[in-house]
């Protein structure tokens, strides 16, 4: 079904993207669509599920993004039937870095099941073994989308931070024809402390469990233990 699902945008192919941007998980990937959409440049992420939603092409963005490497194959037809070359923003991280991040993130979501050595250790085999498209692919990534790549910026962690973010966005914005933002001083750039997205406040009111938690930049999406119930708390 996925392959089908894929396929249909075979035949209907709009090309109106103006930048592609690849990234991957750990890598502030997150962070940076979010503060793009700010400045008005529409990034769109091409997979969802291993696939490219029919009629993908023909929806509302700007930015191709990628962050994955892409192993369907009928995904890779359609991409190579792409012919518009673009400006390449690629985030690149040293690898261990990455892994270390995944980790950590993983480690925080399953805090409530994670109680040894042993359990970190587990979980560190089960992230490399499961999913290691998801983490520093950056040479294959890229070549799957060479004939689209007119050249190539790459997005070091330093770019991208507290300090730099704003020069970085200002540069982007001035040669796509974007607005500028402001960023404030006061709210870090960065996705956020842990801590409280993995221990939200639990609470009962008139004999129902509610729980209040800090909302995540992807899709208003909420972050916490997902191995523990609020019916337990």
């Amino acid at each position: 079904m996925r392959y089908l699902l894929t396929f249909v945008n075979c035949l209907l192919l709009r090309e109106s993207y103006k930048y592609l941007l690849l990234g991957g998980h750990g890598m502030g990937l997150a962070s940076t669509i979010f503060y793009l959409e700010k400045i008005g440049a529409k990034p769109k992420q091409i997979f969802w599920y291993e696939i490219i939603p029919p009629f993908y092409f023909y929806k509302s963005f700007d930015g191709l993004v990628f962050d994955k490497d892409v192993q369907n194959k009928v995904a890779n037809r359609v991409i190579s039937r792409l012919t518009l070359r673009v400006p390449c923003y690629q985030i690149i991280r040293d690898p261990i870095s990455v892994i270390k991040s995944c980790v950590n993130a993983s480690c925080f979501h399953r805090i409530s099941v994670i109680n040894t050595k042993d359990d970190m250790a587990s979980l560190l085999i089960e992230i490399l073994s499961k999913t290691p498209h998801l983490m520093f692919h950056f040479a294959s990534m890229r070549n799957s989308v060479k004939h689209l790549i007119l050249d190539v910026t790459y997005l070091t962690q330093d770019s991208i931070g507290q300090d730099n973010l704003q020069n970085t966005l200002n540069d982007f914005a001035d040669r796509l024809g974007y607005k500028h933002i402001e960023l404030s001083k006061s709210i870090s750039v960065l996705k956020g402390t842990t801590f409280p997205r993995a221990f939200p406040h639990f609470f009962q009111f008139q004999n129902k469990s509610f729980v209040l938690t800090m909302e995540g930049r992807d899709n208003g999406s909420k972050e916490m233990d997902k191995d523990t119930f609020v019916e337990k708390k």
